[in-house]
């Protein structure tokens, strides 16, 4: 069976299930009045057993962000800069805030910032050659000025030196 007709046959399901749900718990086994439901899927009619649209929460939780949010590294030494990159195609010359925060500690404010006309933004946020990173691992949250848009990286810097 293939995917579409396992779809439609799980929706024609749903609305049979539905509508005897409803009914039975109506009593309206045997009125016939155009009864519409709508289930977090999907609005159905009941009279017709038929998918008469689509819900308003799918959309909402299926939404695309168009929002990319990452550093230059996963991993830093102590005397590292940390350059943060926000990408936002859809909101050009946006304000957006940024905080930084290292595991178990109170978020520190870096900001704001303007992202440039295609939506791009590169930012060093730490500077290890300034003042030495502690060791640890550190969450980026990027949110809109409007509050629209909230997004996160992470990073660690660690202790240490290379080969043996």
């Amino acid at each position: 069976m293939n995917a579409s007709k396992t779809l439609g046959f799980l929706g024609l399901s749903a609305v049979g299930l539905l509508g005897l749900g409803a009914a039975l718990l109506t009593g309206d086994q045997g009125r016939h009045e155009a009864k519409t439901v709508e289930s977090a899927l999907f609005r159905v009619n009941l009279e017709k057993q038929e998918i008469t649209g689509t819900s308003d929460a799918p959309q909402n939780l299926l939404k695309l962000g168009w929002v990319a949010v990452s550093t230059d590294q996963g991993v830093y030494w102590p005397q590292e800069d940390v350059f943060l990159k926000v990408l936002m195609p859809l909101a050009p010359s946006a304000k957006v805030n940024v905080t930084v925060s290292r595991k178990d500690a109170a978020p520190s404010p870096r900001g704001p910032y303007t992202l440039n006309e295609a939506g791009l933004l590169v930012e060093t946020i730490l500077s290890g050659k300034e003042r030495r990173l502690e060791a640890g691992e550190y969450r980026v949250r990027v949110a809109s000025a409007d509050g629209s848009v909230d997004a996160t990286a992470v990073f660690s810097v660690v202790e240490g030196s290379l080969g043996a």
